[in-house]
């Protein structure tokens, strides 16, 4: 298997190998494989051209396709994708966009954690005067599917968080180079090594390896890596912790198979509770995120005006531009 790459417009094809087979033993016939799941950290951006030019130009697109060849010789290949290259003024932009998406989606988890909480006080208000009542019961389905929603996009907002989180690091974006190579090479180990469900490959096994190496300071930082960690961290507690104990409770009261109904809408609104403030926190932490990306987006606006200004200059000195 190879992945097969065009850099740029009228450039020669670039082939990475990325899988060979085992060479078979002594008189064995090569074991057959009807598929085959490979990983390679690669940065596009240093795919030389044939004649030594200088990189990929920005906004220009780099087509990559997977080759995979059989034991007989014949070839395949998937379709092509296109990946386009920005630059880091672009990229902060994006996230600025990406940062107001997140937002929203936390907004929308609490107002559902909310709704499921309101139910699961009217169910421990009701068994107060006896046990629940068919309408009761049957009242309590539309809370019970808003806690079931919240596990679901308390789940999304982890990997929405993680994808951003990768793109500063895996971009060079922010400041501390020590936590970022840090974070980089964590992500590479895991991805390494796993080996399930290769269709994802962003799974949340990945945002705790990256969670439990900021808590222990492998990755320290306490920027905006770190405000990330620890949103995401968070997130992913409360996607597998209060929620789900939330969702199961009201899950039970719903259906009648409580056996202790009172004890069960007790659980339920103090998941309820926990749950909220698992929210407050990643609140607090996003507008860390927010503060510092602005004022990374600040300085990067500055240093690209400084640079046009020196660029400029030498021009009108009739210098030629650094590096060439």
């Amino acid at each position: 298997m190879a992945l097969e790459i065009v850099p740029g417009r009228g450039r020669e094809v670039v082939e990475v190998p990325l899988l060979l087979p085992a060479a078979p033993a002594p008189g064995a016939a090569a074991a057959p494989a009807r598929e085959a799941a490979v990983y390679r950290l690669l940065d596009l951006t240093t795919v030389a051209p044939p004649e030594g030019e200088k990189g990929i130009p920005l906004e220009e697109e780099i087509l990559l396709r997977a080759l995979a060849a059989d034991n007989a010789g014949a070839l395949s290949a998937t379709d092509q994708v296109a990946v386009q290259i920005t630059d880091g003024t672009e990229i902060l932009r994006r996230l600025t966009q990406r940062q107001a998406r997140i937002r929203e989606d936390l907004d929308v988890l609490r107002r559902h954690v909310l709704g499921a909480r309101a139910g699961a006080v009217r169910a421990r208000d009701a068994l107060a005067g006896g046990p629940l009542t068919p309408a009761d019961r049957s009242s309590l389905h539309q809370p019970g599917g808003l806690a079931a929603r919240s596990v679901r996009e308390a789940a999304a907002l982890a990997d929405g968080l993680g994808e951003v989180l990768l793109t500063y690091g895996l971009n060079r974006l922010v400041e501390n180079r020590v936590a970022t190579e840090r974070l980089v090479a964590a992500m590479d180990d895991w991805l390494r090594q796993d080996r399930e469900e290769p269709a994802v490959v962003f799974k949340p096994g990945l945002w705790r390896r990256l969670s439990a190496a900021h808590a222990s300071r492998e990755i320290d930082d306490d920027g905006i890596l770190g405000s990330l960690l620890s949103a995401l961290g968070l997130s992913d507690r409360l996607s597998t912790g209060p929620a789900t104990a939330l969702r199961e409770a009201m899950e039970g009261l719903a259906s009648g198979a409580a056996a202790d109904p009172a004890e069960r809408a007790a659980a339920a609104v103090k998941a309820a509770d926990e749950a909220l403030v698992l929210v407050e926190e990643i609140g607090l932490h996003l507008q860390e995120w927010e503060t510092m990306h602005e004022i990374l987006e600040a300085v990067r606006s500055i240093q690209d005006h400084q640079g046009g200004i020196t660029e400029d200059l030498r021009r009108a000195s009739g210098k030629p531009p650094e590096g060439r």
